[in-house]
């Protein structure tokens, strides 16, 4: 039986493996399966076949020479080029404002940083716990300066990363490829959704793309070098790029890894000893390290720690979380989707190839594979597995950290295309192309305009209508977006256009409104001070469960108030970008010394003094909790004492009180919540909690 299965898939053509892979891609992709059910089917429908086509014939010479070096298409009109040029600008550049979500959660904790830096520069070379780089917020710093439109000046960084990424990969593939078959990887490249969604979606990943395509420019024209002279000249570029890394995506060190190991053996497959190979490295790794210069300057003075980067890089928590289905989706998430109930980075899934492309991928990896003896096709397998490393280290799936895989997978893409048009007569093989770009954009197209056309993003878009139509109709507004315990990073972003407060280019007197974010429990004491005020409530997607919004008229009843809150906003968000900077100790101490500083600025105004200890309750609660018990208890306290004594403060001291088994205090500070709010379930649930615990407790 299993020789017959194996006759199967060695007596077919091309073709009919790609109507194969085709159909099995399609049931993958959109019938919803368990996650056991798709394992198997992707096992046996997908590996197996695969395995037994490649490896069931045996491999070709390493002389002859395998599709991507020979010329299949006539010389095209140059209306070709000139159309591909032109279709490359309307998908990366059409309705840059609004056609994907706006930056949400870290993302626009990166906005905002780049924001800040628009306005005022500094010397912070490292940004987040996780010390992420600062190239995508220093270009982006740029485009928010030079662009009206901070929803287009975001998206700047990741279009032009993505526009730029399409010249490039073609000066990649024809360093070493044939010009037809750099023509079809290019076109793979413009038509591209994961490029397409790369260059739309505010990402710090955003120049990880261009900057390894230079690199492989340069590993190209060093593979045909022969000049000793030229070839050092290559390895000193190559090795200055590499090493400038670390500014740009924290996954750098997986592409240093194929460059050194690639040059290494190259040398070595040339006859050259070991010693003559680390000569030629010697090249590579001197301006390597003079680019890497600044980075080890940092770690000696304590700038940078390198080993919570090594430990947050992509684990981030704990390492038991790291398990088989996260890795495996990672892989599934290119052809089929991630598999139920693991978490996903960017739920649009346009990563996913669809399923002609996704045929196209596994008859490419049928050719090579049959060609593995060729010095090209053992490159790309271990090149790809190298990419492919973060998801081993990864505790949920963010496709960016495998971006570097995106050229590899066009090539064997083409590879499989190219193929297929070779068993075509040479007049039809520009037609076969155009209607197959035809489907695929179309299927593609459809998904795009499906997401648009969910729930979530149409809510998305209602919302940024609302901010739009209120900035037309009252013009410029003092927006207080940071009065929760961690701000509301999207609120800031999303208004900054006609927020006087931190856009440089609005004329602050203009304001005659303003924008609160707060925690809708101090409603019943804000509606008193502002009658006039209207309340937005949280079903507005980017506030949260608990966050309610106050549009304020501002007249002469509260304009004094309101220019305090105003400079209330500027400390609280200095000291927000302080504490979620925090990745060492020097960054620990300057954090808490701004949280110091504000203790006077609050002082005698009831909001102010409880949203400023309300902070500094997550502050000690978020940094060393366990011997921060007490600071946590008592600014929840002056929170109470000192400001409004709203329901979710007693909640939160009773959870606390409760976590110390501190039945008493639990209890007096839950019934004191339900006094504001008798109808608040999260306390009428913990107080059942907490009568389960103590009867529990006094039982002998």
């Amino acid at each position: 039986m299993i020789l017959a299965i194996k006759n199967i898939f060695l007596k077919r053509s091309n073709w009919e493996y790609f109507i194969y892979f085709l159909l099995i891609n399609a049931v993958l992709s959109y019938i919803k399966l368990s996650n056991e059910l798709k394992i198997l089917l992707i096992g046996l429908g997908i590996f197996l076949p695969l395995f037994l086509a490649a490896f069931g014939r045996s491999q070709k010479p390493s002389h002859e020479q395998p599709t991507p070096f020979q010329e299949f298409l006539h010389p095209l009109s140059p209306w070709v080029g000139i159309t591909l040029v032109l279709v490359t600008l309307w998908i990366h550049l059409y309705r840059l404002d609004d056609s994907i979500p706006l930056p949400f959660g870290d993302n626009s904790l990166e906005a905002i940083f780049s924001m800040d830096l628009s306005k005022k520069w500094n010397d912070r070379l490292f940004y987040f716990s996780a010390q992420h780089p600062p190239v995508y917020y220093w270009i982006n710093s740029l485009f928010i300066r030079w662009i009206p439109s901070s929803f287009e000046a975001l998206r700047m960084t990741s279009t032009l990363s993505a526009l730029v990424s399409v010249p490039l990969y073609y000066c990649a593939l024809s360093g070493v490829f044939s010009k037809s078959f750099s023509l079809l990887g290019t076109g793979g490249m413009i038509l591209s959704l994961w490029c397409f969604a790369f260059g739309r979606i505010c990402c710090l990943g955003a120049a990880i793309l261009p900057w390894e395509l230079i690199g492989f420019i340069l590993l190209g024209r060093y593979f045909h070098s022969y000049a000793l002279s030229e070839k050092r000249s290559l390895l000193a570029w190559m090795g200055f790029v590499v090493g400038l890394g670390y500014l740009i995506f924290p996954i750098w060190p997986f592409v240093l890894l194929v460059f050194l190991i690639t040059v290494f053996v190259f040398e070595w497959s040339k006859g050259h000893s070991i010693r003559k190979s680390l000569i030629s490295l010697f090249w590579f790794a001197l301006f390597f390290l003079l680019a890497f210069c600044p980075l080890l300057l940092a770690i000696e003075h304590g700038d940078y720690n390198l080993l919570g980067r090594l430990t947050s890089a992509f684990s981030g928590t704990d390492p038991k979380h790291v398990s088989f289905p996260i890795t495996f989706s990672y892989l599934s998430c290119l052809f089929w989707g991630p598999l139920q109930d693991v978490t996903v980075g960017y739920t649009e899934n346009f990563e996913r190839l669809n399923p002609l492309w996704g045929a196209l991928f596994f008859v490419g990896m049928i050719q090579l594979i049959r060609n593995r003896a060729h010095p090209l096709s053992r490159w790309i397998l271990f090149s790809s597995l190298i990419f492919f490393s973060p998801s081993f280290f990864s505790t949920y799936v963010e496709t960016f950290r495998i971006l570097t895989l995106l050229p590899l997978l066009l090539v064997v893409i083409s590879w499989g295309a190219s193929n297929l048009l070779l068993s075509l007569p040479n007049s039809r093989r520009v037609l076969a192309i155009g209607v197959f770009l035809v489907f695929s954009t179309a299927w593609d197209g459809a998904r795009v305009i499906q997401y648009l056309s969910s729930p979530s993003q149409t809510a998305t878009r209602n919302y940024v209508q609302v901010l739009k139509n209120l900035s037309l109709s009252r013009g410029p507004a003092v927006v207080l977006a940071d009065f929760l315990p961690k701000g509301n990073p999207d609120l800031f972003v999303d208004t900054f256009d006609f927020n006087v407060s931190q856009n440089p280019r609005l004329n602050q007197a203009k304001a005659n409104w303003a924008l609160l974010s707060f925690n809708q429990h101090y409603f019943p004491y804000l509606s008193k001070l502002f009658p006039k005020a209207h309340w937005i409530f949280s079903e507005v997607p980017t506030i949260g469960g608990d966050g309610m919004l106050a549009i304020i008229p501002i007249d002469s009843s509260n304009q004094s108030l309101l220019r305090s809150w105003a400079v209330a906003q500027d400390y609280f968000h200095r000291l927000n970008s302080q504490i979620v900077n925090i990745n060492l100790p020097r960054t620990y101490q300057s954090a808490l010394r701004a949280l110091a500083e504000g203790q006077t600025l609050v002082q005698g105004d009831r909001f102010l003094e409880s949203c400023y200890w309300e902070k500094a309750a997550d502050f000690y609660y978020n940094h060393d909790f366990k011997n921060h018990y007490p600071q946590v208890v008592g600014s929840l306290q002056q929170a109470i004492d000192r400001g409004f004594p709203a329901a979710h403060l007693y909640y939160d001291l009773g959870s606390l009180y409760l976590r110390k088994r501190n039945f008493n205090g639990a209890r007096q500070a839950f019934l004191s919540a339900l006094k504001t709010d008798p109808k608040n379930k999260p306390v009428l649930q913990a107080l059942l909690l907490l009568d389960k615990a103590a009867s529990k407790s006094a039982v002998p």
